[in-house]
């Protein structure tokens, strides 16, 4: 592709078109942007950082429902986001498996790893967790607990 028709299908991605439909609509096939991926080392560089940022964005708006009190995200960002630590360590195999965690646990795991969690974003998962694991009894206690 020509620098020209690569800064197109750029434009194209930038606005969420998927790499088949800006071929599409500027009349390439999908194999000549696939070649000039794999030949255009600049081009590979220019791809890799777009996706990159256009990650990002989808992670922001995750992160803004959680902020508004979207549980549902809340819950799938304190599974999938490590917190930042500021350095270029790696997660072990231990921290990576946060699946089969409660709710009550990746608070837990939040606060001891220095994750500042709002308060009423801790509480709504909290109250979410001990609904679930007390029969909605607040406080998590049973009838035979009083």
């Amino acid at each position: 592709m020509s620098e020209d028709e690569q800064q197109q299908v750029w434009s194209y991605l930038v606005k969420g078109a998927s790499p088949q439909l800006a071929c599409r609509e500027l009349g390439l096939s999908l194999r000549r942007f696939w070649t000039t991926l794999d030949r255009d080392p600049q081009f590979a560089i220019a791809m890799e950082h777009l996706f990159r940022t256009l990650s990002h964005n989808v992670l922001a708006a995750l992160y803004q429902r959680a902020m508004k009190g979207d549980k549902t995200a809340q819950q799938y960002w304190l599974r999938t986001m490590p917190p930042f630590t500021g350095s270029n360590t790696t997660p072990t195999e231990k921290d990576d498996d946060l699946t089969e965690l409660s709710d009550a646990e990746l608070v837990d795991r939040a606060r001891a790893t220095g994750v500042a969690l709002p308060d009423a974003i801790a509480a709504c998962l909290l109250s979410t967790s001990s609904s679930a694991t007390s029969g909605g009894i607040p406080g998590g206690l049973a009838d035979d607990d009083r």
